[in-house]
């Protein structure tokens, strides 16, 4: 009751803070813009002295903070610019000026203006907190980590920007697949700004990446139930449910982030391929095929998606397709095991007995007989051989699988070996 009482007592001063630093600005703007009509009034008839200039200039200024204040961008914006039109020196309108760039998207402008006040040391040390954060917006460049670490050094941690500034480090970090120094920030994040729900995003991603599925689904839950995250959200999510078997929620979250991601998205690629993986897994083979096609569209190297497709199409058993997308994924670098043991399987059942009897060979080859699948491909490359009249090297083949336990191989020795 008491730790309630204390947080609704801070939340009541903060509201009464913030209406008071209202109520201020709002008296300031009316004064100031006072100044400025009647400023321009007696200019107009006539009265040019520099000192009205200076007034009106400053008027300006101030009106401007106000408006900044006020949630009134654009016409302090305005404001902002005659100041810097008429005194070109007055350093502190690139400060405020930078941030209101900053504030309406303007990032790269914004950071013309911070590089002003950073030259001539003002506003040490939130200057560097908002050029970082102009910067990480314009591009996740790990050089912005020299001002995160110049805030960081000049003040305490509990600093309003703080929390946000260790999310933009750990970030950066995270795209630099630093994962331990990022988990270390994004931590301290959290820890300073509880509301800083990228942060529980990017901090699930890295526990996705490393295996940590409890963890990972912990955070991405927050952030998705927060409703102010990216819609990354549901495809890093979606990305671990896959990871976790979870195949219809993954879809779920797969299919939100592509209806809210624009087509050009860098990362539709993957969601696509991983949907697509997730209804091969629920044997909806047919919307598979559509995502693996639209992943080969935007990328016609994927080797991983011609090799899908395959097993798509042999498990709906049009084994001619299998063969041409298998053959395809060859084409683009597959050289995995696995896709020998696809590719025989294919060939054997369209009687291609001496292209089987290469790719089982290839396999057997690179595994040893510890593999699950070993004695079944020996039986399976043994019914290549006796197809193709070398019958003596079949039923060794065959007599190595019965001893690996594949007891179908068994009947062909009945058959065939005894004689």
């Amino acid at each position: 009751m008491r730790v309630e009482f204390y947080y609704i007592a801070i939340l009541s001063v903060s509201l009464l803070l913030s209406e008071e630093n209202l109520k201020q600005a709002r008296v300031t703007e009316y004064f100031a813009t006072q100044t400025i009509d009647y400023i321009e009034y007696v200019r107009e008839n006539g009265d040019t002295k520099e000192y009205l200039f200076v007034l009106h200039t400053n008027a300006y200024f101030e009106r401007a903070k106000a408006r900044l204040e006020l949630g009134d961008y654009g016409a302090a914006l305005d404001d902002i610019n005659k100041v810097v039109f008429r005194d070109p020196y007055k350093l502190e309108s690139y400060y405020y000026r930078g941030q209101l760039l900053s504030i309406l998207g303007e990032y790269s402008a914004a950071v013309k203006n911070f590089n002003v006040i950073v030259e001539n040391k003002l506003f040490l040390p939130d200057i560097f907190a908002f050029r970082a954060e102009a910067r990480f917006n314009l591009s996740l460049d790990e050089t912005i980590i020299l001002d995160i670490d110049h805030f960081l050094n000049l003040t305490e941690l509990t600093h309003p920007y703080a929390g946000k500034l260790f999310y933009y480090k750990g970030t950066l970090l995270f795209n630099k697949e630093k994962y331990f120094e990022a988990l270390e920030n994004l931590h301290i994040s959290i820890e300073l700004s509880p509301e800083m729900w990228n942060a529980y995003m990017i901090r699930g991603n890295i526990y996705r990446i490393q295996g940590q599925l409890l963890k990972a689904f912990l955070d991405l839950d927050i952030a998705v139930n927060s409703n102010s995250c990216p819609r990354e959200v549901y495809l890093y999510r979606g990305l671990a449910c896959a990871t976790s078997g979870e195949f219809d929620r993954a879809i779920k979250d797969l299919n939100q982030f592509l209806q809210l991601t624009p087509s050009y998205h860098k990362s539709k690629l993957e969601a696509f391929l991983q949907r697509a993986i997730a209804k091969f897994y629920k044997d909806n083979f047919n919307e598979a095929i559509v995502d693996l096609n639209e992943v080969i569209l935007r990328d016609p190297d994927h080797w991983l998606a011609f090799r899908l497709l395959g097993l798509a199409y042999q498990e709906k058993n049009d084994l001619k397709k299998a063969l041409v997308n298998f053959n395809s994924a060859f084409e683009h670098g597959d050289h995995d095991i696995e896709l020998y043991l696809n590719r025989g399987l294919a060939h054997i059942k369209l009687s291609h007995y001496k292209l089987a009897e290469s790719d089982f060979s290839i396999f057997l080859n690179k595994v040893n007989d510890k593999h699950n699948e070993y004695g079944k491909v020996l039986s399976k490359r043994g019914i290549s051989l006796f197809f193709m009249d070398r019958i003596e090297e079949a039923c060794i083949d065959w007599n190595y699988s019965l001893l690996l336990n594949y007891d179908d191989a068994n009947k062909f020795i009945q058959m065939h070996c005894l004689n």
